[in-house]
């Protein structure tokens, strides 16, 4: 009941241009929750709300749909709303790609874009529509590189930097370990 109280108070704004969504006081006018916004030059193309009205895709202009859980953004006290998952869109233009994780069953696709995409694959004809997206460059990446067990790899861009990532197993997750500045061409 108070979740519905509280929805009528806020209403979704996206910002189109800037590819994040908002949550707007109806009483003050401001914004009080908001998507990160992300470092690529996406837009948001529209929000479809589902399941009654409890979550939401937000449609990127990459055709990257976001799910985001309205229930749990209302209820938090944080004022960043967090993307619960992402389903792939155009990938673009793939520069590199390699195989990654404990089982070597995530494809890591270095793409026109600052931003490492990883998507599961399935050895048994699954479709791979799941992708997890990883910020760490402000430019285009170029390569992408593992190690033969999959629990590290490393991402090469345009902005002259080289990210070094690590598999966590206990969020099946890949974390910056380091990054390292200054290479001298892309």
């Amino acid at each position: 009941h108070s979740l519905r109280r509280r929805q009528r108070q806020m209403c979704i704004r996206d910002r189109g241009s800037d590819a994040f969504l908002q949550l707007i006081s109806l009483e003050s006018g401001k914004a009080v929750k908001r998507t990160h916004k992300p470092v690529e030059e996406l837009f948001t193309v529209g929000v479809l709300s589902i399941l009654g009205g409890s979550k939401l895709y937000m449609v990127i202009s990459d055709q990257t749909l976001a799910l985001i859980n309205l229930e749990e953004a209302l209820e938090s006290e944080s004022a960043l709303i967090e993307v619960e998952s992402y389903i792939a869109g155009n990938h673009g233009t793939i520069a590199d790609m390699n195989f990654v994780g404990p089982e070597l069953d995530k494809l890591a696709l270095a793409t026109n874009s600052p931003t490492l995409r990883i998507i599961p694959v399935s050895m048994e004809g699954g479709l791979p529509i799941d992708v997890e997206l990883y910020e760490g460059h402000k430019d285009l990446l170029n390569a992408v590189d593992a190690t033969e067990d999959g629990l590290w790899l490393a991402t090469a861009s345009k902005d002259s930097t080289t990210i070094l990532w690590w598999y966590q197993s206990n969020s099946n997750k890949f974390v910056p370990y380091a990054k390292f500045e200054g290479h001298s061409s892309a």
